[in-house]
């Protein structure tokens, strides 16, 4: 077989991954470029120097650390004044009631009403009349309990109907509304197994199915540590999903940790089918003490994916 001229040779740098086709620079590319990736080649190795099941967690990681948080929408009127929705939270779980406000700034309401309605076919699930204090409007919607009608579930929108200035005006917003699924119940001590330390937690589970569940680690004395994930096939009873903490995200720290901000989905076997979430009996769990001597130092294992992605940003970057 012919070889390539020489030119192509020194200059191919091709990686293949399972089900895409080569990629080859074929050209060395510009300094300024590969500046570029370089920097990106850093970031990226950084981030893959822990596994992907036990990600570093900072205060800077506001959505991480708030996941379920409802961000507040203010609209400015045009003849001066503004408008406010604001929900405690984004997603709740039966039976929280739904928590939301309306607050309004240099406008007069009246005849303020609060109502709660499926997105799927418009049902109206619950609406209560209000009044307000200095411009604010609270509203605490208690669901039903499912044996009692119909459930609240799914996507959900809440609509404040109100008269400003001679008009009927509404303000909404969506929220999610679900019967869980599962529910966390305890969390056991934890064991080394290798560079990590397991962590074992109990479910009750209502409806078999894939699961993915994400919890934040804390110090003692309440920062940040990672974000750990977990996903198994799960059937229904009383089962277990184990979490685990890579040691170089303990950086020394030995515990007793403290887990929070718990996620639990049942992920969707269709597109046709919505995301089901679960929920914890408790908002944390404390993990007892272990000293980390008992894991070895061995680092992170990338998989063949994190590998091939490093290699081709490092070629780009003229590193190899």
């Amino acid at each position: 077989m012919a070889e390539p001229p020489p030119a192509q040779a020194e200059a191919s740098a091709g990686i293949t991954t399972q089900g895409t086709e080569v990629v080859e620079v074929k050209e060395q590319l510009p300094e300024e470029l590969q500046q570029s990736f370089a920097l990106v080649a850093q970031s990226y190795a950084a981030e893959v120097a822990t596994p992907a099941y036990s990600r570093p967690l900072s205060s800077a990681d506001t959505q991480l650390l708030a996941p379920n948080q409802f961000f507040a929408q203010t609209i400015p009127l045009t003849e001066g004044g503004s408008i406010r929705l604001e929900a405690s939270q984004y997603r709740f779980s039966y039976p929280e009631p739904v928590q939301v406000s309306l607050i309004s700034q240099g406008i007069e309401l009246n005849s303020v009403q609060v109502q709660l309605l499926s997105q799927h076919n418009g049902e109206l699930l619950a609406s209560q009349a209000l009044t307000g204090q200095d411009g604010r409007y609270d509203a605490v919607l208690t669901p039903q309990a499912p044996d009692q009608g119909q459930g609240w579930d799914g996507e959900l929108e809440v609509r404040f109907v109100f008269d400003a200035r001679g008009e009927t005006q509404q303000l909404q917003t969506a929220i999610e509304y679900s019967q869980p699924v599962a529910e966390i119940t305890a969390v056991d001590s934890p064991s080394p197994v290798g560079a990590d330390l397991v962590i074992p937690l109990q479910l009750t589970v209502k409806q078999a199915g894939f699961y993915r569940l994400r919890a934040n680690l804390f110090t003692e004395d309440g920062r940040p540590l990672a974000q750990l994930t977990a996903t198994d096939k799960l059937s229904s009873g009383a089962q277990q999903l184990k979490l685990k903490v890579h040691k170089s995200v303990l950086a020394g720290r030995s515990g007793p940790y403290w887990l929070r901000t718990f996620v639990l989905e049942q992920m969707s076997a269709s597109p046709s089918e919505p995301t089901r979430y679960g929920k914890s009996a408790k908002p944390e769990y404390q993990v007892e003490y272990m000293s980390l001597d008992s894991l070895s130092d061995e680092p992170a294992q990338l998989s063949d994916e994190e590998r091939q992605r490093l290699e081709l940003l490092q070629k780009l970057a003229g590193k190899q």
